[in-house]
């Protein structure tokens, strides 16, 4: 069987992880340091490299579908089939910080016939920004790795529907989200390399 694979960290363990510590650890120092065990600060860092890990995906596409499963424990794998998968889109996810900083990310989405998001990972062919002064955000297509460019090429290869370009809020790029094509368009996509 012909395959493809990749290896991404995704950031949800880790910030689960580090919201549930830094909730903890303000707790222990703003009521009494009494409550604090001896070996804190050895879990602590040992459950934070666990999460770590379990952020590290191996994401393979090959003739049936698209499998995305951590590392450290294969059984947790989620897959998709091309059947189930209706197109594929380079999604512009951005978020506004509370003193009105926007920062982008780039993530790669596959959108099931309901036109809701199946699957995800990071897309690695666009690099976005936001420019203050069109106040827009700008994407370029930048030269992925190797590795990437393979497994893309074979992606292209067994999704036989077409790609697009969306612009989307970061909130709203959650799995089971319905897209709406026309709302998420946006004209300002410049092509190059960096």
């Amino acid at each position: 069987m012909f395959e493809k694979s990749i290896d991404q960290i995704e950031g949800f363990f880790p910030l689960i992880w580090c919201g549930v510590c830094g909730g903890y650890w303000y707790q222990i120092f703003k009521d009494d340091m009494q409550r604090l065990f001896e070996y804190d600060i050895y879990v602590t860092i040992i459950l934070f490299l666990i999460s770590i890990i379990l952020g590290y995906k191996k994401i393979t596409a090959d003739s049936r579908g698209i499998t995305k499963s951590p590392y450290l424990i294969p059984s947790m794998k989620k897959t998709k089939t091309w059947s189930e998968i209706k197109h594929m889109a380079h999604v512009s996810s951005w978020s506004q910080g509370q003193y009105g900083h926007i920062s982008c990310s780039n993530i790669l989405c596959f959108i099931d016939f309901e036109d809701k998001i199946c699957f995800k990972i990071k897309d690695e062919t666009r690099r976005s920004k936001y420019n203050k002064k069109t106040k827009s955000i700008e994407t370029k297509i930048i030269k992925p790795s190797i590795d990437f460019s393979n497994f893309i090429n074979h992606v292209k290869r067994k999704e036989d529907t077409y790609e697009t370009e969306l612009f989307m809020r970061n909130m709203n790029t959650w799995l089971g989200k319905k897209v709406d094509y026309e709302k998420y368009k946006d004209p300002k996509i410049k092509k190059g390399f960096f």
